[in-house]
């Protein structure tokens, strides 16, 4: 088996849902990269979907993350037939630390 160096932009990441927000971006919203209504907060006890879980569990901690597309965990910024996103010069800080190149399961893609 080949192991894989580079993102091969298949969504898996997108696909179960918007990153959570961290502080360093907070400077996506000073320049207004992303606006209150891009977010959502998920207070600690409601259901959310960790990156690559199969099914939703109850957080322990409260946190903003990046909105869901209509009604799914998807996330508002992944463009699923370009197979790519559209902020990703001005991603957050969370989806540029997914280790897409990993490829056995219970790996970041």
């Amino acid at each position: 088996m080949v192991e894989k160096k580079t993102c091969d932009r298949c969504g898996s990441c997108c696909l179960q849902g918007g990153p959570a927000l961290h502080g360093p971006d907070i400077s996506l919203l000073k320049a207004g990269k992303l606006a209150r209504h891009h977010l959502v907060t998920i207070r600690k006890g409601e259901l959310a979907l960790q990156p690559f879980a199969e099914k939703p569990t109850p957080v322990t901690d409260e946190f903003l993350k990046l909105q869901g597309r209509r009604g799914s965990w998807r996330c508002l910024f992944y463009d699923e037939p370009a197979r790519a996103c559209t902020i990703y010069e001005q991603r957050p800080v969370a989806c540029g630390l997914f280790d897409c190149t990993g490829t056995d399961a219970g790996t970041n893609g």
